[in-house]
Formats: C-alpha cells, sequence, structure tokens
C-alpha cells in the first residue's frame, strides 16, 4: 500500500530483515571486529564506530526507479552499497548483533510522505535516543531538522 501504511509496512519488513541480519555470521564478526580495541562496556564508543563505518563505507545509491526494494544486511554488508532502508538495516543488524537496541524513524517533512528513514540507538540501553544517520556525513545525535511527523519501529522485540 501506499502512505503512511505502505511507511509502516516497509518498516515491518526492515524489522524483520534486522532480525534475520542481526543473527548472522558475518554481522557479528564485522561488528566484532569494529568494536575490537574499545575499553570494554564503553557503549558509545562502540556504538560511534559503527555507525562512523556504515555511514563511510557503504555508498548511497538509490532503489531502482520507481521500486521500492530492501536488501537484506548481508547483501549490503557484501555489496558495500544501499539507500536509507538498506543502510540502516545493515546499521541495526551491527548494533543489535552486540546487543544495542535500536528502533527505526520514519520521517516526512510534508504531512502523510514519509520519504526518509534511519536509525536511533540507546547506548547500553540508558539515556536518550540518539540519531545515527548514515546518508549524510552527520555526527552521532543528530536528527534531521524540518521533521513534520514520525513512525517509530523497535527492534529489540521481535
Amino acid at each position: 500500500p501506499s502512505g503512511t501504511e505502505g511507511t509502516r509496512r516497509t518498516l515491518q519488513w526492515m524489522h524483520a530483515l534486522t532480525m534475520q541480519g542481526k543473527v548472522s555470521p558475518a554481522i557479528r564478526q564485522r561488528a566484532a571486529t569494529l568494536v575490537n580495541g574499545f575499553r570494554s562496556r564503553d557503549w558509545l564508543a562502540e556504538v560511534s564506530a559503527i555507525h562512523a563505518w556504515v555511514r563511510d563505507k557503504i555508498r548511497y545509491v538509490r532503489d531502482i526507479a520507481g521500486v521500492e526494494t530492501l536488501q537484506t544486511a548481508d547483501y549490503t554488508l557484501a555489496n558495500g552499497f544501499g539507500d536509507c532502508d538498506d543502510q540502516s538495516v545493515l546499521l541495526a543488524s551491527l548494533l543489535e548483533s552486540i546487543g544495542q537496541h535500536t528502533r527505526f524513524v520514519a520521517v516526512s517533512f510534508r504531512p502523510d510522505l514519509y520519504s526518509h528513514v534511519y536509525v536511533q540507538v540507546r547506548p547500553g540501553d540508558s539515556g536518550p535516543w540518539l540519531g545515527a544517520e548514515t546518508i549524510i556525513n552527520k555526527p552521532l545525535g543528530w536528527n534531521p531538522p524540518g521533521v513534520v511527523d514520525t513512525l517509530f519501529l523497535d527492534n529489540w522485540s521481535s
């Protein structure tokens, strides 16, 4: 479906792909490699490192013209590209694979027209939710301005 209901369904598919991705050996291995060397339980450093890696190493490539596509985390990791939803699935999968809780945030800049999705994370499961935008060069904690509506979908429950 189109509109808000279509966005909700897309978020549900992204959630399902994240549940699959977070138990992938390749995803967990990449996450463990990215956080290797940090002090144990330095959740913010771990989350920051994984966020920066996806943001800087996964190329933003738009969907097929006129077709909404979703990629698995493994596919995006192996091929190194994806749009905002593909990068969000990869980021959430990497973070969830090392025990961080994430949620997807679909945003609209005009009423009832959701046009972007990104991840928010709570490092160590406490404190505020931090935006983890990957398609533009913004630091962990940044959330897009000008948002008129949001839809959230938590990833830590099935």
